[in-house]
C-alpha cells in the first residue's frame, strides 16, 4: 500500500542511469573553477575580523556584545563553534562548502524532480560556474551564510519528500530542523527558503489536506519563532540595524536599479573581463586551458534532454525572485551585492532550462557557458591572490610601526582604496583592507593578534598633519 501512495504523491524516480556522469563532469567543472592555485583560500575583508579577531574575545562578547547572535544567529554561532574552530584551516573550509555547494545542486535538482520540475543541465552550469557568484561561493565571510543556507534549504525539501512518503513523526521533526536552521543565516536565505518551501507543497497536487496542513505547519512556525525573535532583539547589539525596517518609495526604486545594473552591466562586465583577463593568465599555464576546454566540451556529450519547460518551472523562478530579494525593499542599511545575485542566477537557470533542445541547441550553450565561466572563475581566484597578497604587504607595514597608544584613532596616510584590478568594482568585492577604517582595524588586530590597537583610518593622500598616522605611499 505505500508503494502505491508513493507513486500516487510524487513522479517517480529519475531513472537515469548516466548520473554518475552528469556528477561526475559537473564535479570536474568546479574542481577547476577553484583549482588553478590548488584549492588554496585567499582571505580577505571580514575574513580577519569573523577568523582571525573573533576567538581573542570572549565568546559571549562577540555573541551578546557585537551582537552576532541577534542578527543571524545560527550563522553567528557557526562563525564561533564551527568555522571558527577550524581558522587555521580555511582552505579546508573552502573545500568543504564547495562540497556542500555541489550536494545542494544535486538535492534540489531531486527535489524539484518529485513535482515535475526537471532541472535540466543549463540549470547546473549557472548554479555551480556562473562567475557573477564566486563571491557568494568563495568569500568564507559571504559563503557560510549563503552556500549552508541553500543546503538546509534543499535538505528540508528532501526531507519533506521522506516525510510525505511514510508519515513518521520524527520525518517531520528532521524536516522541521533542516528547514529552521535554513533561515537563521542569511535574511535573503530566509525569505527564499520559505516561500520555496510553500511554493512545493501546493505543488503537490495529489497530497491529500491532512498531510499539506501538517505540512504547512513547518514554514510558518519558523517564521513566526524567528520574526518574534527578532522583534525581541532588535535593539540589542552593534548590528541592530540590520533588521530595522525602513518601508520607502525611495529605497524600493533604488533597490531595484541597483539590482538590475548589478544582474545587468556589472554581471556583463564581470564576465566579460573575467573571460578576457582569464585567458591570458591560463595563456602561461596551457595546460590548464587544455583541460578546462576538454572539460567543456564534455558537457555535448551529456544525455539529451527530452523534456521540455513547464508552467511550474515559471512560477517558481518568479517565486525565488520576489521573495529573495524582499529584504532588500523593507530593510535598512541593506544592499544588494554580487554576493546577492545568486537568487537570479537561480532563477535564471530554471527559466533557460526551459529553452527547447532542437539541434541540441541545451548541451552547445552549456559547453560554451562552462569555458567561458570557468575562464572567468580562475580570473576571479586570482583576484581573490593578488588582494591578499597585497593586503599582507600592507598589514606588515603597519603593523611593524602600529602600537597600543591612549590615542582613539591612528591614521594611515597615503593609502589607496584599491592596489589591483579587479573585473569589476562593486562594493566589497574583491576590495583592499585599506577600503575602509573597519576593514583595516580588523585586518591589523588579526595580523597583530591584539585586539587592542586602536582604530585606523585610511586616508588616501599625503598628509603630514594629520597625528598620529602611518604613512604608506611607498607601497604600490
Amino acid at each position: 500500500m505505500r508503494i502505491e501512495k508513493t507513486k500516487d504523491i510524487f513522479i517517480n524516480e529519475e531513472k537515469n542511469t548516466s548520473s554518475f556522469i552528469y556528477a561526475l563532469i559537473f564535479s570536474l567543472a568546479v574542481i577547476l573553477k577553484f583549482g588553478y592555485y590548488r584549492f588554496s583560500y585567499f582571505p580577505i575583508l571580514d575574513d580577519y575580523i569573523q577568523y582571525g579577531s573573533y576567538h581573542l574575545y570572549d565568546k559571549a562578547y562577540v555573541l551578546f556584545q557585537i551582537g552576532t547572535i541577534y542578527t543571524r544567529p545560527i550563522a553567528g554561532l557557526f562563525d564561533i563553534y564551527v568555522w571558527g574552530f577550524l581558522r587555521d584551516k580555511l582552505s579546508f573550509v573552502f573545500i568543504m562548502i564547495t562540497v556542500m555547494h555541489i550536494i545542494s545542486a544535486f538535492l534540489f535538482k531531486r527535489a524539484f524532480f518529485k513535482i515535475d520540475i526537471r532541472c535540466g543541465n543549463l540549470f547546473l552550469v549557472f548554479y555551480l560556474l556562473s562567475p557573477i557568484l564566486s563571491e557568494a561561493v568563495y568569500w568564507i565571510s559571504a559563503s557560510t551564510r549563503i552556500v549552508t543556507g541553500l543546503l538546509f534549504c534543499a535538505l528540508s525539501l528532501n526531507l519533506l519528500c521522506e516525510y510525505l512518503k511514510r508519515k513518521k513523526i520524527y520525518l517531520w521533526l528532521l524536516t522541521f530542523l533542516a528547514h529552521f536552521i535554513s533561515y537563521g543565516f542569511y535574511e535573503q536565505t530566509l525569505c527564499l527558503s520559505f516561500a520555496v518551501f510553500v511554493t512545493f507543497i501546493f505543488m503537490m497536487t495529489k497530497t491529500d489536506k491532512k498531510t499539506k496542513f501538517y505540512s504547512l505547519i513547518i514554514p510558518f512556525l519558523c517564521a513566526v519563532l524567528f520574526i518574534v525573535y527578532y522583534i525581541i532583539f532588535s535593539d540589542m547589539g552593534g548590528l541592530s540595524g540590520r533588521e530595522e525596517i525602513s518601508f520607502s518609495m525611495s529605497q524600493i526604486l533604488g533597490t531595484a536599479k541597483r539590482i538590475f545594473r548589478i544582474f545587468t552591466i556589472q554581471n556583463l562586465e564581470l564576465t566579460a573581463n573575467g573571460f578576457v583577463r582569464g585567458i591570458k593568465l591560463l595563456k602561461k599555464t596551457p595546460l590548464y586551458l587544455v583541460m578546462i576546454f576538454s572539460a567543456s566540451i564534455m558537457f555535448l556529450f551529456l544525455p539529451r534532454e527530452r523534456y521540455k519547460g513547464s508552467s511550474k518551472k515559471l512560477i517558481l523562478s518568479v517565486v525565488i525572485l520576489i521573495s529573495s530579494y524582499f529584504p532588500y525593499f523593507i530593510i535598512s542599511e541593506s544592499y544588494p551585492e554580487f554576493r546577492s545575485m545568486y537568487s537570479l542566477v537561480f532563477a535564471l537557470g530554471l527559466v533557460l532550462d526551459c529553452i527547447g533542445d532542437k539541434y541540441r541547441i541545451k548541451e552547445i550553450l552549456c559547453a560554451v557557458l562552462a569555458f567561458v565561466f570557468i575562464t572567468a572563475n580562475v580570473s576571479e581566484i586570482h583576484d581573490y591572490k593578488s588582494v591578499y597578497d597585497k593586503d599582507q604587504e600592507i598589514l606588515y607595514e603597519i603593523s611593524n610601526s602600529v602600537n597600543s597608544t591612549d590615542n582613539d584613532q591612528i591614521y594611515v596616510t597615503g593609502a589607496k582604496e584599491y592596489y589591483t584590478m579587479v573585473n569589476s568594482c562593486l562594493g566589497a568585492h574583491i576590495s583592499n583592507v585599506t577600503s575602509s577604517s573597519w576593514a583595516l582595524t580588523g585586518a591589523v588586530r588579526s595580523h597583530t593578534q591584539n585586539v587592542d590597537i586602536n582604530k585606523l583610518i585610511p586616508i588616501y593622500e599625503n598628509n603630514t598633519k594629520l597625528l598620529p598616522q602611518i604613512n604608506i605611499s611607498h607601497i604600490k
